[in-house]
């Protein structure tokens, strides 16, 4: 008779840890609808921390808000984060005006070090795109869906969250047709079309992070995020097949996607239309 060894059981790999863009929609977080008081803010800052905590329990997430209030959402955020999470080290950058690949090697360094990072505010701070041009020769403003879009794209991260006061992009919103969309495609997402002062500046640029990485972009309510990047919820944009990831370009390549996010402004005013969220 011959014996035979007994394999000890192998435990289940654990999930991979995913690298996740979180952008908060400005219109979310002063309540949609409703008057824009301080209660109504850290309520919805409060519905955000909540579903970005449970989400950074087991992923690598970098946090972006389109709120032109970025200092007191800013502090909002890492206070409840930081009670949130215990122990995990919470860091807010506000974006410089000068915009190089230095600001990006210091994101990436902090996720690599566990460090749950919040940066690229709104408001109308000014953008130059490279270190050797003044400040002073350009005034622009941020489109902020499309700058969350470029941070994902220029880190690499595998997925991209847009969290705003809507459940999923409709089309035919308002009408008796309107039906929320699911899982779509990039071309198919352009094709059907959607009001600047609305879903427009999210759709763009959910459409361009996916089509420039290969990755995931979901838009969706703001306390979904987990259900968002499971795919159980929101609308989901992905590419028709697999794209080539960019692991290997460096971050500074990634900076010729910059004027995409950048509209110049006139007398402080931007001249791109502003999202609904």
């Amino acid at each position: 008779m011959t014996d035979t060894a007994i394999q000890p059981a192998r435990a289940p790999a654990a999930p991979r840890r995913r690298s996740v863009v979180v952008a908060l929609g400005n219109h979310a977080l002063l309540g949609g609808a409703e008057p824009a008081t301080l209660d109504v803010r850290r309520r919805n800052v409060a519905a955000a921390v909540d579903s970005i905590a449970d989400l950074a329990v087991d992923h690598d997430v970098v946090v972006t808000h389109g709120s032109g209030l970025q200092s007191m959402i800013a502090y909002l955020l890492e206070q409840g984060l930081d009670e949130a999470l215990p122990g995990r080290a919470i860091s807010t950058l506000r974006m410089r005006s000068v915009v190089d690949a230095d600001e990006l090697r210091t994101i990436r360094s902090l996720v690599a070090d566990g460090v749950l990072v919040i940066c690229a505010g709104g408001g109308g701070m000014r953008v130059v795109v490279g270190a050797g041009v003044p400040p002073s020769t350009m005034e622009t403003a941020v489109d902020r869906d499309l700058a969350a879009a470029l941070l994902a794209t220029c880190l690499g991260a595998d997925a991209l969250l847009m969290l705003t006061d809507v459940h999923a992009v409709e089309c035919d919103w308002g009408t008796p047709e309107a039906r929320r969309l699911r899982t779509v495609r990039p071309d198919d997402l352009r094709r059907l079309g959607f009001a600047a002062g609305s879903m427009a500046p999210k759709v763009r640029a959910a459409c361009r992070f996916v089509e420039a990485t290969g990755g995931v972009a979901a838009i969706g309510g703001l306390a979904d995020a987990r259900a968002l990047l499971n795919g159980r919820s929101g609308t989901i944009v992905q590419a028709s097949r697999a794209l080539p990831r960019h692991d290997g370009q460096t971050a500074r390549d990634r900076l010729a996607l910059v004027p995409a996010a950048v509209a110049t402004v006139s007398r402080g005013r931007s001249a791109a239309p502003r999202g609904r969220a």
